[in-house]
């Protein structure tokens, strides 16, 4: 097996963090060799949870993103303990390797000289606290025969912009968690107010004064009814002290006493 690799000398964006790999492959055998692989392996170590910055295999196949789970206020990676076994797909990947959180360092079939590489892809064990993910080659090759095989890897940062340039299945990889929409609309004015002031900083406290702007109806419905809701806390309070003994009229009484007083008892729950 050789292997060459070349770094474009390009001066696009995507070009510094691309890297084109020429493998081939001669079988000096008598016998047809099958089920060859490719794959990239990393140690990994230690748990994957909320704030812990670990790498774990990731890969794109079947329209769907393996490895990544979003939670409800992060991203959460696959456990030492999901790799022990494979996780595997028969299916060809569009690209596959290893992400953290914000890094990613994967492989994806060079497209203009072969479509169909692989036929399936997995998640491996190596070696003791080795892992990785392999994607299995689709075309046996016969004794005394040799195969060529062009690939390219991205080695950089989940950014957005330069995920997209590879394609939508690459912009996956980053996860945003529950409220993905949200966070995406937020990147999107970030970047615009970005690209009119040159400093990060700045845009943040632009993009906070622009959110406290559209939020301050709701948050002045929210201070008024916090307001109200204290004013009401003496008689709510003699109230329960009057039925004490009877809950469900306590209820009663207090949804009444809201009405009349044009109280909302969610308004301590809206955005501020």
């Amino acid at each position: 097996i050789e292997k060459t690799y070349h770094i474009p000398e390009n001066k696009k964006v995507l070009d510094q963090y691309t890297v084109e790999i020429d493998i081939n492959i001669k079988n000096t055998g008598s016998e047809v060799v099958s089920d060859l692989w490719i794959g990239t392996f990393e140690e990994m170590l230690g748990d994957a949870g909320r704030f812990d910055l670990v790498s774990r295999p990731q890969f794109y196949v079947e329209d769907e993103l393996v490895g990544t789970f979003a939670t409800m206020f992060s991203t959460s990676f696959m456990a030492i303990e999901d790799l022990e076994e494979p996780t595997k797909f028969e299916s060809p990947p569009e690209w596959f390797g290893i992400g953290s959180r914000y890094f990613l360092t994967a492989l994806y079939p060079d497209k203009e000289v072969e479509e169909e590489m692989f036929r399936s892809v997995s998640t491996h064990k190596l070696s003791e606290n080795m892992y990785g993910v392999i994607a299995t080659i689709a075309t046996p090759i016969d004794a005394g025969a040799s195969r060529n095989i062009k690939m390219k890897a991205y080695v950089g940062p989940k950014q957005m912009d330069i995920l997209e340039v590879l394609g939508d299945s690459w912009t996956q990889a980053v996860e945003f968690g529950m409220f993905g929409f949200f966070s995406k609309v937020l990147l999107f004015l970030l970047k615009v107010i970005q690209a009119g002031f040159v400093n990060w900083g700045v845009s943040i406290l632009l993009l906070t004064l622009i959110v406290k702007v559209v939020f301050f109806p709701l948050t002045q419905k929210a201070f008024m009814s916090g307001k109200k809701m204290q004013a009401l806390q003496p008689k709510l309070k003699e109230m329960k002290e009057k039925y004490k003994d009877n809950q469900q009229l306590i209820a009663q009484e207090t949804m009444k006493m809201f009405k009349e007083h044009d109280v909302s008892p969610l308004g301590g729950c809206l955005p501020t």
